[in-house]
């Protein structure tokens, strides 16, 4: 197996808005890409109290 070949796409907000990558396995080639769209609003949260 080789490494993956990756491309990211970044949006003017700074989201991830498109992941492609291409791996050549002991199977073959593979090509997958992933499309992120509809963020909605942003989402507050904080991290949990430590014990």
């Amino acid at each position: 197996m080789s490494r993956p070949s990756n491309d990211l796409w970044i949006d003017a907000e700074g989201r991830t808005v498109r992941f492609e990558q291409w791996i050549q396995s002991a199977h073959g080639p593979a090509h997958d890409t992933v499309a992120f769209k509809d963020f909605g609003p942003a989402e507050s949260f904080s991290a949990p109290a430590m014990d």
